[in-house]
């Protein structure tokens, strides 16, 4: 049975075409995509996130422990601060994508959804006399998402703070504001963006705040849309189990080989001398405007040399486009390919990523 938001009534009253968003009924559009685009890349959008996972560490050995079974260096985060990693098997497959912040006395993780038992019983097999908890806390809190231009400057208006500042100059960073606490992530569509965490009634009150002080309430149509663009995936869309971490083409943000063992070490060091992996996440420029079915063949030649995991409409482009896992050989931007549609193909060409970010991409859309 598909589960909704706690945010569900509020955002019903602006009366949003609601679609199946795996085990969520979500808001799909509420103004159209174009209108939506048009306010998430020049002006401020707000976004019904709840469905996405938070998770919360506590105890006396919060930050070692997590430390030693994530791909990124959580011993050193400061205060505030957040960073980006994978959580993985011995194997290096990857578990869950993951969000870290360290606020204060306790580490909050933010993920894609459904993943809080996942990674709950994941860390916890490894408690032993440490003194750690783990609490998935998804079903108890609410999430909002602010993204824009003008997002830091609003949501300063609503609610005070330097949410503007704290954009610019942590990528990552958790601000508390009163009882809400607000995690900013200038990573996901290259462009400020806000996460306002709390309790159902707090995040339904400043979503309506939100709304009147002029942020314009947008679908999971325009969030998909804006996350391809971006070439941000998703776990359970791009990235599954069966992915190793430098498949993701996010090294740099993600992975730490000075910080001493972790969990899935041994194998992502491997790959780092070897030099390569046989395939990686990329982009499609596609023919056309409409969108590729997930698991589309990728053809060059009479050889298939990938498969799509994502693919919208981009209103920056002007044209459909894909994030496609594509073999090694095949992955230079411009390389012209097909994709498998129905009984025929259609022309396509290798992009890099990101496809758009809030500073290049248009806000034409059709």
């Amino acid at each position: 049975m598909s589960r909704t938001s706690p945010l569900h009534a509020v955002v019903s009253n602006l009366s949003p075409e609601v679609k199946e968003y795996g085990d969520w009924r979500v808001p799909w559009t509420f103004r159209g995509l174009s209108e939506e685009y048009e306010a998430a890349r020049c002006h401020a959008a707000v976004f019904d996130t709840s469905y996405r996972t938070r998770v919360e560490i506590t105890g006396g050995d919060r930050v070692e422990f997590l430390h030693n079974f994530v791909t990124n260096d959580v011993l050193h985060l400061a205060d505030g601060g957040g960073c980006e990693a994978f959580l993985t098997t011995a194997q290096a497959h990857i578990i869950a994508w993951i969000l870290i912040y360290r606020c204060g006395d306790r580490l909050w993780l933010e993920a894609d959804a459904s993943l809080g038992t996942k990674i709950r019983d994941h860390l916890e097999h490894y408690v032993i006399t440490e003194d750690v908890t783990i609490c998935d806390r998804s079903d108890e809190t609410a999430e909002a998402w602010v993204t824009g231009p003008e997002a830091g400057r609003l949501l300063s208006e609503v609610l005070g703070g330097g949410f503007v500042d704290a954009s610019d100059a942590r990528p990552l960073a958790a601000i508390q504001a009163g009882s809400l606490m607000i995690l900013t992530d200038a990573r996901r569509f290259h462009q400020p963006g806000f996460a306002l965490v709390g309790s159902p009634d707090e995040v339904a009150s400043t979503w309506q705040k939100l709304v009147s002080a002029g942020v314009v309430p947008a679908g999971q149509l325009c969030y998909e849309t804006l996350r391809v663009e971006s070439g941000t995936p998703s776990y359970g869309i791009d990235i599954t189990e069966n992915n190793l971490p430098q498949e993701i083409g996010r090294d740099e943000q993600t992975l730490c080989f000075t910080k001493g063992c972790f969990l899935g070490q041994e194998p992502i060091v491997r790959i780092r001398d070897i030099g390569h992996v046989n395939r990686r996440l990329g982009g499609l420029l596609l023919e056309g405007g409409e969108p590729v079915a997930t698991g589309s063949k990728v053809i060059r030649g009479d050889d298939e040399i990938g498969r799509v995991t994502s693919s919208v409409y981009s209103p920056a482009k002007g044209r459909a486009i894909a994030l496609a896992f594509l073999r090694r050989g095949h992955q230079e931007p411009g390389t012209a390919v097909e994709v498998e549609e129905g009984a025929g193909r259609r022309s396509a060409q290798v992009s890099s990523l990101p496809f758009a970010t809030g500073r290049t991409a248009s806000s034409s859309s059709r």
